[in-house]
């Protein structure tokens, strides 16, 4: 396995950032720590880079002229994938909140038998049907 790495200087909040690249099948590691940005590139993603790089510079125009549909096409990509977190939150939302109504009544259920048995246990102290053993 090839690795590339990238030294960038500025200032970075500590973090640790994996992004997906377009038509690669491993992913590019960021790793920020506060003056230093280190990126991890494996042989795929700077094959894709390079020939991104060529093809720009054999067609200079083709960004130009095509600007306004790469936004467009981000764009939707960006609401497709916003689109599909939600609904899949919304559905373990869901999925969390039956769970919790369902707890919620196991725990009322038992409450409620609690008190009962309380009840009745009471009752039975005060008509002197249960002895009473060392009772403080």
């Amino acid at each position: 396995m090839v690795l590339t790495f990238t030294i960038e200087f500025g200032w970075y909040v500590p973090k640790i950032t994996v992004l997906k690249v377009y038509d690669c099948t491993s992913k590019l590691l960021l790793l920020d720590l506060g003056i230093v940005r280190i990126g991890m590139w494996r042989k795929d993603i700077r094959w894709a880079l390079i020939e991104t790089v060529k093809n720009l510079a054999k067609n200079k125009q083709w960004l130009v002229e095509n600007a306004p549909a790469v936004r467009v096409a981000r764009k939707h990509a960006y609401a497709k994938g916003k689109a599909e977190g939600t609904s899949q939150m919304g559905e373990e939302l869901k999925y969390w909140k039956t769970q919790a109504i369902k707890h919620y009544d196991d725990l009322q259920r038992a409450h409620a038998e609690n008190y009962e048995l309380r009840t009745a246990i009471r009752a039975l102290k005060r008509l002197d049907l249960v002895p009473v053993e060392n009772e403080k």
